[in-house]
């Protein structure tokens, strides 16, 4: 069933081209008896997203405490009207309490609860609507600042308004035609005249209905757009990319999801059908993949899984890459749990009186880069710049050097530490830096204390630096969403050697600074280029002749495999 969709924001793992997309398997937290319609709000105070969830048999509304780690409380039940369906959350009385507003499809009335201290709630007041209300939302329809309501009537084919006032009264309702059946909706301003619309998904018809907004609550309309069989489920998102608010339903008979591309006026065109499961229920927008398209989560009742659509050019969606949840999915809401810059997925399970957790990560179910520039790994054993525990931030499996270990060195032509001929202490330096910079990441490498391994000259030719980066388009620790544009790169530049002096206490520094762009022209187009991870970083030698362009002889001078935070 689906939940309330009041004015609706996109919630915001990094995904290759095809956008693999990963979520862990379900946790499963109680509920009361066949949760239909779950929400995320904050109810407690404390900053963690807590759900609140209607039970159809138990005529209650649970409320779930979420704490650390994508974890929940224990339900605690409030009593509301018969049979409940959905739910919508606002501030009625204006104490900065969520309150809640609950459709009670048995009883023909909305419940009021007022939210208090500690995630408590009031005994219900009811108030009268249309017949057979499936889904309540919530919005400021008259523009007095007061939150209203608007309930979907599928016994009577209306939408009940009611205006809010003080103290959490309203009006008694006003009713506006729809559809056949109406089952769910969704509230927006579509025609960007400020006034909040309504979007009404009619089963019996197989349409939505549009009402626009206008003056002192009141509604124009319906104008009517088709989409595919038995639409049970409506949200709202920007998938076309063009500004204007489109529309996704869920269609029940047709097992799959149609979207409608916002158009001037709050018209509606371009009708795609993308395929689900079994008799998809109810679907919400979400960002699970960091390109900024919008996505869907989709719950199919009767395949008990989340289907989940990527979003792409166009009204074009992805998928669906099926996520198991438990029997009977009724509804689907998303939100970051576990406070990880993932978006999260909680869906209601009727048949198994639970609601499932599913939490976002990111592909191979590795963290996702923060704070990863700029950073500087060791070349020679004597500087060692990584911090301890490293190898316990990775972003990808173990590699040769998992950890700051010292690096491996064979050049067969140069050495570096090597005591100076007057006994000084070996003063070698050696290290890669890789930084975002402005349209660009800057590469820097530089050792010291480069010398003849024949005689301990100082060494007069050039070194090579190799190094393979993983890159995104996103900045590391920014939104800690990656790109589905990443790739793997190596970067060959030349470090020159400069002599210092065979007599002094340190031999050649060999060193440079240089940029990607200047590497490889053109691979860093945005300047918000991040570093997933470096795969492995090689020095080498310029062989007998010091000329790294030769490389006939040119041996690995230093080796460092490390993946970066």
């Amino acid at each position: 069933m689906a939940p309330l969709l009041g004015v609706l924001a996109c919630v915001a793992v990094w995904a290759p081209a095809a956008h693999a997309v990963n979520f862990s398997g379900p946790t499963n937290f109680a509920t009361g008896n066949f949760p239909q319609s779950v929400v995320v709000g904050e109810f407690s105070g404390d900053s963690d997203p807590d759900l609140a969830i209607v039970n159809q048999h138990a005529n209650t509304v649970s409320i779930l405490l979420g704490a650390a780690g994508g974890s929940f409380s224990a339900p605690t039940d409030f009593a509301v009207g018969l049979t409940p369906l959905s739910l919508g959350v606002g501030d009625f009385n204006g104490d900065s309490d969520p309150d809640l507003a609950v459709a009670n499809e048995g009883a023909n009335t909305v419940s009021i609860l007022l939210g208090g201290a500690g995630a408590s709630f009031s005994a219900p007041t009811d108030i009268a609507v249309g017949t057979a209300p499936q889904t309540v939302g919530v919005g400021d329809f008259n523009g007095d600042s007061d939150p209203d309501l608007a309930a979907v009537n599928e016994g009577s084919g209306n939408v009940s308004v009611l205006l809010g006032g003080a103290g959490a009264t309203f009006t008694g309702p006003t009713n506006f035609t729809v559809g056949g059946l109406p089952r769910a909706i969704v509230i927006r301003d579509f025609n960007g005249d400020s006034d909040l619309d309504l979007a009404v998904a009619n089963e019996g018809t197989n349409n939505v209905s549009i009402l626009l907004g206008a003056a002192g609550g009141s509604f124009t309309g319906p104008t009517n757009f088709s989409v595919c069989g038995s639409p049970t489920a409506i949200t709202s998102g920007e998938f076309n990319g063009d500004s204007d608010p489109d529309l996704a339903t869920a269609n029940e008979t047709c097992h799959n999801v149609s979207a409608l591309g916002g158009a001037t006026g709050g018209s509606f065109t371009g009708l795609t059908n993308t395929g689900v499961g079994n008799l998809p229920d109810d679907l919400a927008a979400g960002e699970f993949n960091g390109d900024s398209d919008a996505d869907l989560a989709v719950a199919n009742q009767a395949s008990d899984n989340v289907s989940v659509l990527i979003g792409g050019s166009g009204l074009g969606f992805e998928g669906p890459i099926n996520l198991q949840a438990g029997d009977g999915p009724s509804s689907v809401a998303v939100g970051d749990f576990n406070a990880d810059g993932r978006a999260d997925i909680a869906v209601t399970n009727e048949q198994d009186d639970n609601v499932s957790i599913l939490l976002g990560t990111s592909l191979d179910g590795y963290p996702r880069p923060a704070g990863a520039t700029p950073f500087r790994i060791a070349l020679v054993p004597a500087y060692n710049a990584c911090p301890p525990g490293s190898a316990n931030r990775t972003h990808g499996p173990p590699l040769e050097h998992a950890s700051c270990s010292p690096p491996a060195q064979s050049s067969g032509f140069v050495t570096i530490g090597s005591p100076d001929a007057n006994s000084a202490p070996v003063q070698s330096l050696g290290s890669l830096r890789y930084a975002v910079g402005a349209a660009d990441v800057v590469l820097e490498a530089s050792i010291t204390d480069v010398r003849n391994k024949s005689g301990l000259a100082d060494y007069a030719g050039e070194l090579q630096a190799r190094v393979t980066l993983r890159i995104t388009d996103k900045v590391n620790g920014g939104s800690l969403t990656e790109s589905g544009t990443l790739g793997d790169h190596t970067f060959v530049f030349t470090l020159p050697c400069s002599p210092t002096g065979g007599a002094a206490n340190v031999g050649s520094t060999c060193s440079v600074q240089t940029g990607a762009n200047a590497v490889v022209p053109g691979i860093v187009q945005s300047g918000k280029r991040a570093i997933w991870q470096m795969s492995q970083a090689e020095v080498l030698d310029g062989g007998a002749d010091g000329d790294v362009d030769t490389p006939t002889g040119n041996t690995v001078f230093a080796r460092q495999g490390i993946f970066v935070p």
